[in-house]
């Protein structure tokens, strides 16, 4: 059934956050608070007439709300897209920074890009229309960060360069590849450019900053949280506008409300109604019924049957539950952008310990 599935799903991305979040919290930075906020996202999901619905944080790094919130842009989205017919994905990189140069890395290109619109209206007479979307990655070899553009745009003049791809096509680029070249001129590498046909506008929507990097340890591969570089992208890019669409009509609101996040997927269920907590692995709700009659009571007597539920269903596997025992104990970060420290294995904010001091990480 496609509604457990979803579910189901949901509570894989709320088992997978607490680990994540309880490095970022460890850290004492100034957005400590609002990965708090993160930690209590769909904490409580209310059934009311077999209709769920729940309250969502809306931060980037959480990992329920991003994937419904890039589903929201992508139905608003996807008319006006599909209506300018053959749709071309162009990616602009440029040489990796530091922290500190992450928003100024942003900021040039959305100025050079933009300069591109209005030269090529002038140039061409056509408006170039689409949207874009930034995708922040870190390189713990180089230890440094990587931003760069994903563009979906109304197809423009594009042409072969000679050069193979990793994929064994030919390299093409396009007018918007060139310009960028041109104002980055012994900045840029033209191979690390990127233009090809949108056969599924989904491809633009989807990036974001991993949150999960693998290392090896001793010989053996082993999943690690890099907090304090996640941070410093997530401090960089605050205030920032990371998704714009350009030269169409902008239906997405700033501020997403929790009823469009539980219209877009439309849980309905047949579990009792009232509220679900969660409880470290699916969402529960304990309900007293009479031992006679089986039927459902709101109070309590010695009589009563104490009868738990389970929302979802979830139970993670072996292989979920090594993810997350990796993630628990594992955060890598660079205190002095010099050094790399392992991150202390005991250290956890007071609020994760109060939320879950009944359910440890499973063994």
């Amino acid at each position: 059934m496609q509604i457990t599935k979803n579910l189901l799903k949901r509570a894989k991305r709320k088992y997978l956050n607490f680990p994540v979040l309880k490095h970022l919290i460890a850290l004492e930075s100034p957005l400590k608070s609002r990965y708090e906020s993160t930690l209590f996202c769909s904490s409580r999901i209310t059934v009311l007439d077999g209709k769920i619905s729940s309250r969502y944080c809306k931060r980037t790094w959480c990992n329920i709300c991003q994937p419904i919130r890039t589903a929201i842009r992508i139905n608003n989205y996807r008319e006006q897209l599909e209506s300018f017919g053959e749709l071309q994905l162009t990616t602009l990189t440029s040489p990796n920074c530091s922290a500190g140069e992450i928003r100024s890395s942003v900021n040039h290109f959305r100025k050079i890009f933009r300069q591109f619109r209005n030269t090529y209206k002038k140039s061409h007479g056509i408006h170039v229309r689409g949207v874009y979307n930034f995708e922040f990655t870190y390189n713990s070899v180089s230890r440094s960060y990587h931003p760069h553009i994903h563009i979906i745009h109304e197809k423009i003049d594009s042409w072969k360069t000679g050069r193979n791809t990793k994929e064994g096509g030919s390299q093409e680029v396009n007018a918007i590849i060139e310009y960028w070249l041109k104002k980055n001129a012994g900045r840029c590498s033209i191979r690390a450019q990127d233009c090809r046909k949108c056969f599924d506008i989904i491809e633009g929507f989807k990036y974001q900053s991993l949150s999960v990097f693998k290392l090896k340890l001793n010989g053996k591969s082993k999943s690690y949280v890099p907090a304090y570089e996640l941070d410093q992208i997530y401090q960089a890019i605050a205030g920032i506008r990371c998704f714009q669409p350009f030269g169409i009509s902008k239906i997405v609101p700033d501020k997403v409300e929790d009823s469009q996040f539980d219209k877009l997927e439309a849980y309905e269920t047949q579990d009792p109604d009232g509220d679900y907590s969660w409880r470290g692995e699916d969402w529960h709700q304990f309900i007293n019924c009479d031992p006679e009659t089986g039927e459902l009571v709101h109070h309590l007597c010695d009589s009563n049957i104490v009868t738990e539920f389970r929302l979802s269903g979830f139970i993670p596997n072996k292989k979920l539950k090594n993810l997350f025992n990796d993630l628990y104990e594992n955060s890598f970060y660079i205190s002095d952008r010099k050094t790399l420290l392992h991150h202390q294995k005991n250290v956890r904010s007071n609020i994760l310990a109060d939320q879950f001091k009944n359910h440890p990480p499973p063994v």
